[in-house]
């Protein structure tokens, strides 16, 4: 996961010419745990944007999905340069197949 300023970048490959430090994310978690962080001090994560990324092998003709349970209350999710969700709720799960 990486920090961004709020509204720096509107698509994963604009992250580039920002040079943000990406840090190992642990998942399922929050931006605070995956930074190790004190939770006694005050520290407000929703004054930024954080992007996670990954990637996983995609053998040819198996399906997969991709499921979103309990993201942020505003997220996009992108894959291979497409933005393939949208979410508003942090309530809501999602399945996207990306087969």
């Amino acid at each position: 996961m990486a920090r961004a300023p709020a509204g720096a970048c509107a698509r994963p490959e604009e992250l580039e010419k920002l040079s943000v430090q990406w840090h190992a994310a642990i998942v399922p978690g929050t931006v605070a745990s995956g930074l190790g962080s004190n939770i006694d001090p005050v520290v407000d994560y929703d004054a930024d944007d954080w992007w996670y990324r990954t990637s996983f092998p995609a053998p040819p003709g198996t399906r997969f999905r991709l499921r979103f349970d309990g993201l942020a209350t505003l997220a996009q999710v992108w894959l291979n340069g497409r933005e393939i969700l949208s979410s508003q709720n942090m309530f809501v799960a999602h399945r996207i197949d990306v087969t």
